[in-house]
């Protein structure tokens, strides 16, 4: 399939319009201005280890969110839901199986708050997708009309 018979099947405004590579840079870019307040705070309540925590916790979910951004364009058209669930398998997994690892080893990390930043940036980066991923309108139309349908007069 070509790249111009790729982005028809997408609304306009949709990620295939904005990139998988832009959202990826721009959601490690949210990470990482969200991580320096939560170093910090790691920083002052736990030392080194609570810096550790909160830059190991940022690191699990953004891998998880970048897995889910990339698998979102692998379901496209008729599709929809399961392009929900397959981003959402990644974007789940990855975290969740960090703080099964970070539960079972009880080490330092877990004692710094590690599964506390996991919970934080989990949420900053579904909510970051959610913003990214919803199709955008313009003021001539309203927000569910797709963009090859003409707007309706009263």
């Amino acid at each position: 399939m070509t790249h111009a018979a790729l982005q028809r099947t997408l609304p306009e405004g949709a990620l295939g319009t904005r990139g998988v590579a832009r959202g990826t840079l721009v959601l490690i870019g949210v990470t990482l201005v969200a991580c320096l307040p939560a170093a910090l705070l790691g920083n002052w309540l736990h030392g080194a280890a609570g810096v550790q925590a909160a830059v190991a916790a940022a690191g699990l979910c953004v891998g998880g969110a970048v897995l889910g951004l990339a698998a979102v364009p692998l379901f496209r058209g008729q599709r929809a839901f399961a392009g929900v669930l397959g981003a959402m398998l990644p974007r789940m997994f990855v975290p969740l199986t960090g703080a099964l690892v970070l539960r079972i080893v009880k080490g330092p990390l877990y004692d710094a708050g590690a599964l506390y930043f996991l919970i934080a940036f989990y949420l900053l980066n579904l909510a970051f997708e959610t913003i990214w991923l919803l199709p955008r309108h313009t003021a001539g139309q309203a927000p569910l009309d797709r963009p090859n349908r003409p707007p309706q007069t009263a």
